[in-house]
């Protein structure tokens, strides 16, 4: 499952992004997923949708990323922190 939570225009054809995405299992966490902040060019932006792997994705490049337990979300949660962090990182990106 991945789900695409915030884009950005960085001008020149580039785009940033930040992406969700659940795991099958393993790791230290129950119901374990990804939130990656990615940059790609116009083309990749257009595939965004219709694309199923983003790690080592050649149109695709990852800036940051933090696992999280996607069971929990709310305010007082690594992902809502991590979530924040990726955001402010990405509206200080041109």
């Amino acid at each position: 499952m991945k789900e695409i939570i915030a884009t950005k225009e960085l001008g020149n054809g580039r785009y940033a992004f930040i992406v969700e995405v659940a795991s099958s299992g393993g790791g230290e966490y129950r119901h374990p997923g990804v939130l990656r902040l990615m940059t790609t060019d116009r083309a990749g932006f257009d595939s965004l949708e219709e694309t199923t792997r983003y790690k080592g994705n050649k149109k695709f490049k990852e800036i940051e990323f933090y696992n999280v337990d996607l069971r929990y979300t709310g305010p007082r949660s690594h992902y809502y922190k991590a979530l924040g962090w990726l955001t402010g990182k990405m509206d200080k990106m041109k």
